[in-house]
């Protein structure tokens, strides 16, 4: 989303991020579940650092671009990941002369190639903005990818050049499930890390009001109990209820295979239809049944569908809890 619409929700955490962003010392992560706000919040940081400061150069790099092809080989992976940096910055590459994985490995050549080609030739400060970072832990290669990503940190102390790279990481999943050498091989455990959540109360109250007060003050707590706060949810259904539907209505038909919700709520059927250990774990959370392992809890967090209250696992909003309940029903 534009950090500048009008219907863009600042919150608190948004300064926290700029503040630790704008250190230049320290990486930033930016973890929370799908849709609540993150790649929202990762555009937001490069349009602050570009005001702040017009020397800076900013990059987003959208690892959801990746086709199967970049996932299964590194040897496509790496060059699309410089290239996609040099060319935000309509720089030539110059790969050739420093790609060498024969003789120097892969993360040897990337790390040359940035630290001997491409930042002494920007020679300013350079935010990268790395977006659904966590679709490479489905990959052979994410563990090496992201200790290079640790090393480009760790070298700030030792050579100068690397003080001029700041980087910003965006995943929905929980790193240390996949990576267990943290100490070493992961750069989240150096980062500052915003967590992010779902609207408040009193932030749907404000979206409220920006889209026309389209819900009754008595029911704005039982719309945001219903959507749970969902980003994405919560601003879908404001639209619908400003485009003239009630709120009644609306609660009616957002669990209708041909309602307001329907494609987003396809798009978790899908994700639960090719991977069983999901759809189980899903459907034990909705029935009460037994407690799934935490690396599938984590899953199902990161993709949205749940949250932990008091320790307990539970669907994300009282529409998930409806719709799931009445999904299992028919042992899809």
């Amino acid at each position: 989303m534009d950090p500048d619409d009008p219907y863009y929700v600042q919150r608190s955490l948004d300064s926290v991020a700029v503040r630790h962003l704008m250190d230049w010392n320290v990486p930033l992560t930016i973890k929370g579940a799908r849709q609540t706000g993150k790649s929202s919040l990762g555009a937001r940081l490069i349009r602050v650092a570009q005001r702040q400061n017009e020397s800076i150069a900013t990059v987003f790099v959208d690892f959801q671009l990746l086709d199967n092809s970049h996932l299964e080989s590194p040897e496509r992976f790496y060059p699309w990941f410089l290239t996609t940096i040099s060319e935000s910055l309509d720089l030539p590459s110059e790969m050739g002369r420093y790609w060498e994985p024969d003789l120097r490995g892969r993360s040897q050549s990337a790390s040359r190639f940035m630290s001997h080609g491409f930042l002494p030739r920007l020679n300013r400060p350079l935010l990268v903005v790395m977006d659904e970072v966590d679709k490479l832990f489905s990959t052979t290669f994410y563990v090496e990818f992201f200790t290079m990503l640790r090393s480009w940190h760790n070298q700030k102390g030792s050579k100068p050049i690397w003080k001029l790279l700041q980087m910003a990481l965006i995943t929905s999943s929980d790193p240390a499930y996949f990576i267990q050498d943290i100490e070493v091989q992961s750069p989240f455990n150096v980062c500052e890390t915003i967590e992010m959540g779902d609207f408040t109360l009193s932030e749907v109250l404000d979206l409220n009001k920006r889209h026309g007060v389209p819900l009754k003050d008595g029911d704005v707590e039982a719309f945001h109990e219903y959507f749970g706060g969902q980003p994405f949810l919560t601003r879908r259904a404001l639209y619908e209820l400003a485009e003239g539907s009630t709120w009644p209505l609306l609660q009616q038909r957002s669990t209708a295979d041909d309602g307001p919700f329907r494609d987003h709520l396809k798009f978790y059927i899908y994700r639960l239809h090719v991977d069983e250990q999901l759809r189980i774990g899903m459907k034990s959370v909705v029935q009460k049944a037994s407690r799934p392992t935490d690396a599938i809890l984590d899953r199902l967090q990161g993709l949205g569908l749940v949250k932990c209250v008091n320790g307990v696992y539970q669907p994300r909003c009282t529409l998930y809890e409806n719709y799931f309940a009445r999904y299992f029903k028919r042992e899809f």
